[in-house]
């Protein structure tokens, strides 16, 4: 049998052992280690991507957890529903509020903001029951000022108190519906909702048999008025607003002194036709203050297109468990329809915050959030919509 001489190792001469990477020789031959970005939330699994997929699935496609934890399981991933709350809520807490806030300081230098609110089903409210009316309140700014904001405020009653605290520091014409909170709101001109109007004097019409308008009655005569003022307006879209102001001094005014003399002098015993009249009447001052200024809307529908997005969302996932919940609800709609109004991909844009605002210190440097705002125009190019062929066509 043959023998077999082992060789012994060869050894690195200590002196390379003792100064590796630190000899003159190679003053760059050390191990470095690159940055590594922030997590979204720390001692988590959760991602960027997968946070803002949540959200987005949630708020903007209105598919509530239960069913995205059916979605997740199906792709072998045992997300549950409690989970992703937790993510949600956590994450609206730490990085969309302070944006939302930084939203709300522009919003508030307009000199239109709309408002609206709906109700929202809060189970765990302390104090109350389950079933008891909670509320989305919506404030955004008019079509004639350049980039939107459309912000949303959970609440738990409607008092009028949390739209003067939302509001804080507003001041100009706002528009909204009739109701008596929003005159808690300090320094501001109200305008009415011509369409709200118009709805009372739609309820006011009789119908025949087959459900059909019976014509000539007070009630059509009261929504032609309603009509020709938008049929003005319709015409005007395209104006400057300084000449969109003149022409309603011209023609809106002659519509507005038969109208409302045509609704002084209307008598009637039937209840929703007093209702419209009476509604008329006791707000008149606020729906001719439109005439203030060429760039006040006639209708509040730009804020109620808005909050269909809540309306949707509702309808699917129906009530909010906690406060908190409730109130991430109300940011995560805030930066999504922002970012919608403002020509973004709503999940490519949160991804896109969700990533960068942990690698921020924005709480001493407020102005750092500026660069991530949905209108900024240094934002990469991944965040902005893609469109449709009929859109690149008319130039959209």
């Amino acid at each position: 049998m043959q023998n077999f001489r082992l060789r012994p190792l060869r050894t690195v001469p200590s002196v390379l052992h003792s100064t590796c990477g630190t000899t003159d020789d190679y003053p760059d031959a050390v191990f470095k280690k690159a940055p590594v970005p922030a997590p979204v939330m720390q001692r988590s699994l959760a991602s960027a991507t997968s946070v803002a997929w949540i959200m987005y699935q949630k708020y903007a496609m209105a598919v509530p957890l239960y069913r995205q934890e059916k979605e997740w399981l199906r792709m072998g991933i045992d997300l549950t529903r409690s989970i992703m709350s937790n993510w949600v809520i956590q994450c609206a807490a730490s990085w969309l509020k302070p944006m939302c806030e930084r939203m709300r300081e522009k919003l508030i230098t307009y000199d239109i903001v709309m408002s609206d609110e709906t109700t929202i089903q809060c189970n765990k409210e302390e104090g109350r029951k389950a079933s008891s009316k909670s509320y989305f309140w919506l404030h955004r700014n008019g079509q004639y000022e350049n980039t939107p904001v459309i912000l949303f405020q959970y609440t738990r009653t409607r008092a009028g108190e949390n739209a003067r605290k939302f509001l804080d520091g507003f001041s100009g014409y706002h528009i909204s519906d009739a109701y008596a909170g929003y005159e808690k709101v300090e320094n501001i001109t109200r305008c009415l909702c011509w369409s709200h109007l118009r709805r009372y004097y739609l309820e006011a019409i009789p119908l025949n048999s087959s459900k059909k308008e019976i014509p000539g009655s007070a009630g059509a005569k009261g929504r032609a008025y309603c009509n020709k003022l938008f049929a003005l307006e319709k015409q005007w879209k395209e104006l400057p607003h300084e000449e969109r102001k003149q022409k309603r001094l011209e023609q809106s005014i002659p519509v507005l002194n038969a109208f409302f003399a045509w609704a002084e002098n209307v008598s009637t015993n039937q209840e929703p036709l007093k209702k419209a009249l009476k509604y008329t009447m006791n707000h008149r001052e606020y729906f001719t203050n439109f005439l203030l200024d060429g760039r006040i809307p006639i209708s509040n529908n730009m804020s109620e297109i808005s909050m269909k997005a809540v309306a949707v969302a509702r309808k699917n996932f129906l009530f909010s468990d906690t406060p908190q919940g409730a109130e991430a609800s109300a940011l995560v709609f805030s930066i999504i329809e922002t970012a919608k109004a403002n020509g973004l991909d709503p999940y490519e844009y949160l991804v896109h915050i969700l990533r960068s605002l942990p690698n921020l210190d924005f709480y001493s440097k407020p102005n750092s959030l500026d660069c991530h705002m949905p209108w900024s125009d240094t934002l990469p190019e991944f965040c902005y919509a893609k469109k449709t062929k009929k859109e690149a066509e008319e130039g959209k």
